[in-house]
């Protein structure tokens, strides 16, 4: 006798417990096997056992001492951080999460893989690199985005815009915009922590912050004017 799908009830594709479009879904995952053994819709209920429904939290902080519970969206995660939608919608972004209480996590801010296109063809992550990009196009500032600025033999820098040879030969100036100030106390220490690096490598830096994007003629051309800029130290820092 035929074996037959254990999801759909169609015949099964050679030994396998699955159809062969099944397997498809479970290669994509869209279906799963439940803890009890029965195959499952991944984001639904076990029709046998009634594990696994999502619980979805929207607009708080998930609570994630709740055992078995995703970071992001407080849907069934089966003891991982993420459930698979989650994995799938983040694994290769980088993302920034305020955690309170030592429990708390609410996402801050996920658009860090490059959607912005800006005048140049320079794809950027946020509408306000977007806007400074452009303006340096505009004012005929050559430019690169996130150029890699090593650190040491493991680490390494990208900050959001590098100026070469603008105060003159080998006289790089970096741009970082600060776009989530007070966003979060780990990109908070993450800011810290770069300009300490900055300070100690003897940087041109000019900060920039979404304040300055409300009249960004006026202010980047007031920061980047090379009549202000203090060579190898962080300038306009709050």
């Amino acid at each position: 006798m035929a074996k037959t799908c254990l999801f759909c009830g169609n015949k099964a594709f050679g030994y396998y417990s699955l159809c062969r479009e099944c397997n498809e879904k479970k290669n994509n995952g869209e279906i799963e096997k439940c803890e009890c053994g029965a195959w499952k819709e991944t984001n639904k209920a076990c029709p046998e056992c009634g594990k696994g429904a999502p619980v979805i939290v929207k607009d708080q902080p998930v609570d994630i001492t709740i055992e078995n519970t995703c970071i992001i969206c407080g849907a069934e995660s089966l003891g991982y951080h993420f459930c698979k939608s989650c994995y799938r919608k983040f694994s290769k972004k980088e993302m920034y999460l305020k955690i309170t209480n030592c429990s708390k996590v609410e996402l801050i801010k996920n658009e860090y893989v490059g959607t912005q296109k800006c005048a140049d063809g320079h794809i950027v992550k946020s509408k306000s690199e977007n806007l400074i990009d452009d303006y340096l196009y505009r004012k005929g500032i050559p430019h690169v985005y996130e150029k890699t600025l090593p650190i040491d033999e493991n680490n390494k820098f990208h900050p959001d815009f590098c100026l070469e040879n603008y105060l003159g030969p080998n006289q790089d100036v970096y741009i970082e915009h600060w776009g989530l100030e007070n966003g979060s106390i780990a990109y908070n220490q993450q800011e810290e922590n770069k300009l300490k690096i900055y300070r100690e490598l003897g940087i041109t830096l000019i900060c920039t912050y979404e304040e300055d994007i409300n009249d960004i003629e006026g202010n980047l051309s007031r920061k980047l004017n090379k009549k202000f800029i203090k060579p190898n130290q962080i300038n306009w820092l709050k």
